[in-house]
């Protein structure tokens, strides 16, 4: 179990009534598309949520940033292939986030889970699209941001953008 915000949660599953179904990503920007297309339809666990693509920062470039009603900030980095590299950008944005996931197809997610010691030193979670699902097979560890200033930063430019709102 994890805290987000006044928020316990212990599973991020979407469930699409049974049904499994696999799809293929040509591009990186389809993943992120359906990744933030399950993020507005409200269902998963994180609540209600605003988001925004590609938030520029010194150390990088986060895929997704997600913002909820306390301005806890969840960055999602994602990969087609590469979880090492994923991995390494996820720890980056745990600098300004409170929480920290990398989201990659499930094989490669599998892959991932296999160095599952990686993902808990650095405190990031690991995420995979399955058709209209999201799986979280490790939950990242929340924690208090070491830059605050850039998680305002983050949380600015999201509720400016208004990317998005979810609510469950």
């Amino acid at each position: 179990m994890v805290s987000f915000g006044n928020k316990q949660i212990t599973s991020l599953t979407r469930l699409n009534q049974g049904q499994k179904t696999t799809h293929q990503y040509p591009l990186e920007e389809h993943m992120v598309n359906q990744f933030c297309s399950i993020l507005v339809s409200g269902a998963t666990g994180w609540g209600k949520l605003e988001i925004t693509r590609e938030f520029d920062y010194s150390g990088g470039r986060t895929d997704i940033i997600a913002v909820n009603d306390n301005d806890h900030v969840i960055a999602f980095e994602v990969k087609r292939f590469d979880w090492h590299k994923a991995l390494l950008q996820a720890y980056k944005n745990t600098s300004f986030a409170h929480c920290s996931y990398v989201v990659l197809p499930e094989v490669i997610a599998r892959r991932a889970q296999l160095r599952i010691g990686e993902f808990k030193r650095r405190s990031v979670g690991i995420c995979y699209l399955q058709g209209s699902n999201i799986h979280v097979i490790h939950l990242a560890i929340c924690q208090k941001p070491i830059q605050p200033w850039l998680s305002r930063a983050a949380v600015l430019q999201t509720r400016e953008k208004d990317g998005g709102t979810v609510e469950e």
